[in-house]
């Protein structure tokens, strides 16, 4: 798997939890270009291991996952097709199709 110059582009300068957030999400599609995926899993991605003077880890909350989806939808990076699905518009684009029957 591999993130394309669109995908780098849209999560620059953004929150950096989106990324992982995102490649979490990406490793999720299927030849469809649809990620079908939880809000456990969406939780599952964001946790950050708790250590000693470490603030902000272990489990987001609902809302802290629901507000990362949405960013991520306002980037242009994810779209709702139904609940626990969504299609990734720029890892689509990006993506390469080998020309069948074609000669060479």
């Amino acid at each position: 798997m591999e993130l394309r110059d669109m995908e780098i582009d849209a999560l620059a300068e953004q929150p950096h939890h989106l990324l992982p957030l995102y490649v979490g999400i990406k490793r999720r599609m299927g030849s469809s270009g649809l990620a079908e995926f939880s809000p456990a899993d969406v939780a599952d991605i964001l946790y950050v291991r708790p250590r000693p003077g470490r603030t902000g880890s272990g489990s987001p909350s609902r809302k802290a996952a629901r507000h990362a989806l949405s960013c991520l939808a306002e980037l242009g990076l994810i779209q709702p097709v139904k609940r626990g699905v969504y299609a990734l518009p720029m890892a689509q684009a990006s993506r390469v199709v080998p020309l069948r029957g074609v000669a060479r």
